[in-house]
């Protein structure tokens, strides 16, 4: 038979002849092939597990470059959140919303390769009595180890899914110190995101019976740094010391053989691990330190030396942070930015209410606008300020008129605050009782602000 039914990759079945079909299928291979590197090429940045083989020595970066000149879609935050909130959505399906505890405390802990950050993970654990979560047993999951199976790598969304189960565990409701994460840019804003999830969380449940499952969260985020020489001299001394100790254990058969990191026996690799660390973790979680308790450590020195700055850090920032019912009963008041976050939707909002239920008062006020407030605009281009003084009975008799007044020029782009003044007008001295005789006017301060003219 010379013809075969053919099932193109949009699922449609015809019949051809077998050249023709040899024909189309060698296509459909070339398409495939083809989708696939395309899909490789505009995939997410994936989380590697362990540094590759051989890879490319890493061409030097200019003094001017910088982090942010890469192009990537997770510099762009709603990529990221977007991830976060698939993941989460996950967890709550998984665990019920009422489950969601999470530790009272999470320290990320993260460095430089050979900076010592099990040690100090270790360290951590035993003088906070918290207990310890690696990365690297995270993405041992049956989850995670069979992504790798299928010759994939584990991405950023897996890596934070199995994370946070992993947090969700009871044993770790005090505290825990969490080694390697976050690691990449999208991770970073994972731990923003989550930390925000975990504050939502507790003012919701902060006045209910389980208030004592969703306390207040602490984020540290510990740096050990040490330069790029010092990290290569350590990976290579680790390495050393690991074929010293394998050679002693096949010489006398006893103990057993530990694994040796490819990164510890090529300085090439070392140095690419080292590049890797600079541009993926260390300058992305320099963002969180206007976030979260963030201790940039030296690792410098002996074990002793990094662990007595560790101690005097860790206690310094404890100073600075609240108690817990001193924070609970300041956070009935809003923060600035949640009073700022939604303004411009609130603006638009209020100016279209205005327009729809009162338009005359509307275009009473945007006519007072054009009288009294532009020209002086115009005559203070140069500094960009101006403040200007009005008794106006319009602002006075229909208080709504001064809101709209502050709407009107606020969605022009001006930086408008408006305050009340009251003056004294002296007239005479009463002639009986010496008393003086004043009469009170009431004044508008509009102090506005806008970009200078150019000259």
């Amino acid at each position: 038979m010379n013809e075969l039914l053919v099932v193109g990759v949009c699922g449609f079945g015809r019949k051809v002849s077998k050249r023709a079909a040899i024909s189309l299928s060698q296509q459909s291979q070339h398409f495939i092939s083809s989708l696939t590197s395309l899909k490789a090429a505009v995939s997410v940045r994936r989380f590697a597990v362990t540094p590759p083989l051989t890879p490319p020595p890493p061409p030097p970066l200019p003094e001017s470059a910088s982090v942010g000149a890469q192009h990537d879609v997770h510099e762009i935050p709603e990529i990221a959140k977007s991830m976060f909130e698939v993941e989460w959505r996950r967890l709550e399906k998984n665990h019920g919303r009422h489950n969601m505890s999470f530790p009272r405390e999470i320290i990320f802990l993260n460095g430089a390769p050979g900076s010592g950050k099990g040690t100090m993970a270790r360290y951590l654990q035993e003088t906070r009595q918290i207990t310890h979560i690696s990365t690297s047993d995270v993405l041992q999951s049956p989850e995670a180890v069979a992504m790798k199976t299928r010759g994939g790598l584990v991405d950023d969304g897996e890596v934070f899914y199995q994370l946070a189960k992993r947090l969700l565990n009871p044993d770790h409701s005090y505290g825990v110190v969490v080694d390697g994460f976050p690691r990449t840019r999208v991770q970073v804003e994972c731990v923003r995101l989550l930390y925000e999830k975990m504050q939502s969380l507790h003012k919701e449940f902060h006045l209910t019976d389980l208030r004592s499952m969703f306390p207040r969260p602490k984020f540290h985020i510990v740096m050990l740094y040490i330069e790029e020489e010092e990290s290569i001299r350590r990976q290579m001394l680790r390495g050393e010391k690991v074929r010293q100790y394998n050679e002693l254990v096949r010489k006398s058969g006893e103990g057993e053989v530990e694994e040796t990191r490819e990164t510890d026996e090529s300085e090439n690799l070392a140095r690419a691990r080292y590049t890797i660390f600079r541009d993926e973790g260390y300058d992305p979680l320099r963002t969180l330190r206007s976030h979260f308790n963030y201790h940039f450590i030296s690792a410098d020195g002996t074990i002793d030396e990094v662990r007595a700055r560790v101690e005097k850090e860790f206690y310094y920032q404890s100073s600075l942070e609240l108690q817990d019912s001193t924070y609970n009963r300041l956070d009935s008041l809003p923060r600035a930015e949640d009073l700022t976050k939604l303004y411009r939707q609130n603006l638009v909002q209020h100016l279209d209410e205005y327009e729809s239920q009162t338009p005359q008062l509307l275009q009473s006020v945007c006519d007072k606008l054009k009288q009294i407030v532009f020209p002086q605009l115009r005559l203070c281009l140069s500094s960009g300020r101006a403040t200007i003084k009005t008794d106006d009975e319009l602002f006075f008799e229909k208080p709504k008129a001064l809101k709209m007044a502050v709407s009107v020029l606020a969605e022009r782009g001006f930086e408008v605050s408006v305050r009340k003044e009251i003056e004294k007008d002296y007239r005479e001295v009463e002639e009986t009782t010496n008393k003086i005789r004043y009469y009170i006017k009431e004044f508008y301060i509009f102090d506005i602000r806008f970009p200078k003219g150019t000259v």
